[in-house]
């Protein structure tokens, strides 16, 4: 899973609920790694928890956007204000550090934010996995 919503134990907001049951239901006969976002280091320690259900991976951030840089982006990118929201230099490493390492029958990215990186794992080299499919929910 590539999320950009930390699934906090217990978890209290619908997406974090989804997140956390999907994992939860998925690792009674999978093996799941959930690649999250985490806003503070106090907020990756609530998540330890979940660590019973999947292998977790942690980056920090999102770093938040001022409106003036939201803007500036806005007036000169082609790209949706959307797709600024969750960009992480951290988190793209993160990823590609997670799929050189390990083998994935299904890669999920989790929300519209997340989309880029489910569109990274279509320009990852596959040789270390036998399908991925990327999945924007």
């Amino acid at each position: 899973f590539l999320t950009a919503l930390p699934a906090p134990t217990p978890p209290r907001s619908g997406g974090a609920l989804r997140i956390f049951h999907l994992i939860r239901e998925l690792s009674a006969q999978h093996h799941v790694t959930c690649l999250s976002f985490a806003p503070t280091v106090s907020a990756i320690a609530a998540l330890d928890p979940l660590r019973a259900y999947c292998g977790l991976v942690t980056v920090l951030g999102p770093s938040p956007r001022s409106l003036r840089r939201r803007t500036w982006q806005l007036l000169t990118s082609p790209l949706p204000d959307m797709a600024h929201r969750n960009a992480s230099a951290a988190f793209s490493g993160a990823l590609r550090h997670v799929l050189a390492t390990s083998c994935f029958d299904i890669i999920q990215a989790e929300s519209i934010e997340m989309a880029q990186y489910g569109l990274l794992v279509h320009h990852f080299p596959t040789a270390r996995r036998p399908t991925a499919r990327a999945r924007r929910v």
